[in-house]
């Protein structure tokens, strides 16, 4: 994802492009790799049934990264194009496609200038997106003018707040804890066991703002709900598969949790979804 850089308080596109440069194309539609591929997987399946009422549409990903949804939407027949400011991530997520023999269309670009005519687009989301803007604005009403009217706009953001979140970084200070004291690293142990700050900017914005800001931007029905009510947890692979078995035991209240709007829903979520249509 791209932003001007006066719209962001830390970290930079050069920033993005550092992080995903180090990492490796992993996601899998049947056999997840770790609690983020369970979640992705999941949430795909539950939009699927919200927004897909018929395939016969183009989709467009803004910051896709991996472009998970974009996989799981491309192999039920959705035309997607994915856009990312980084081009490091826009090579996982070909792999990701190409992984699972499927083609979608990749775009190097900025989501504050999107290279798309205006009403093209049936779906528009992002995931993990819009939280690291200070001025969401921009980025926004660039995604609503690409949709076609009454096209649906659907994002999923991770803003600072509270939520199990924090009991899950907990969780995770604990096992760094215990595993440098196993393998002799005190220093480690006392001093970088607890998560470190992330170097990239989150805005703090409370959930009538962005449904607000949404409003003002050219969205009209937009609902805010709480989303995915497990934490995510840096764990062994090992442990991986235990917790992936535990919340698919627990996948019929995940899908009340997601189904349901509350503040308690909205206050426990790691995330929110935001979903509405252009005006």
């Amino acid at each position: 994802m791209q932003m001007q850089e006066d719209n962001f308080k830390r970290g930079s596109i050069s920033h993005w492009e550092k992080d995903w440069a180090g990492k490796k194309a992993a996601f899998s539609l049947t056999k997840p790799v770790d609690d983020w591929n369970y979640f992705d997987v999941f949430r795909a399946e539950y939009l699927e049934k919200m927004l897909l009422s018929d395939k016969n549409i183009l989709c467009l990903e803004c910051g896709c990264g991996t472009a998970s949804t974009s996989v799981y939407f491309a192999s039920k027949g959705v035309k997607t194009i994915m856009l990312d400011a980084s081009i490091s991530a826009l090579k996982i997520a070909s792999e990701n496609f190409s992984n699972h023999n499927l083609k979608g269309e990749f775009v190097n670009g900025n989501m504050e200038c999107l290279p798309f005519a205006d009403d093209k687009f049936d779906l528009v989301m992002s995931f993990g997106v819009l939280e690291h803007f200070e001025n969401m604005s921009l980025a926004i009403k660039e995604m609503v003018r690409i949709l076609k009217p009454d096209g649906i706009f659907f994002a999923a953001v991770s803003p600072k707040k509270y939520s199990i979140q924090l009991a899950g970084n907990l969780i995770n200070t604990l096992m760094r804890f215990i595993y440098n004291l196993k393998h002799l690293r005190f220093r480690d142990a006392f001093l970088n066991s607890y998560p470190a700050a992330p170097g990239f900017y989150e805005n703090s914005f409370s959930s009538a703002q962005y449904v607000k800001v949404m409003e003002k931007c050219g969205l009209k029905n937009v609902k805010l709900s709480g989303s995915r009510p497990f934490p995510s947890l840096n764990i062994l692979p090992s442990m991986f598969k235990i917790y992936i078995v535990f919340m698919k035991m627990l996948k019929p209240l995940h899908l009340l949790f997601e189904m349901h709007t509350s503040k308690f829903t909205e206050l426990w979520g790691v995330e929110w979804s935001i979903i509405g249509a252009k005006k």
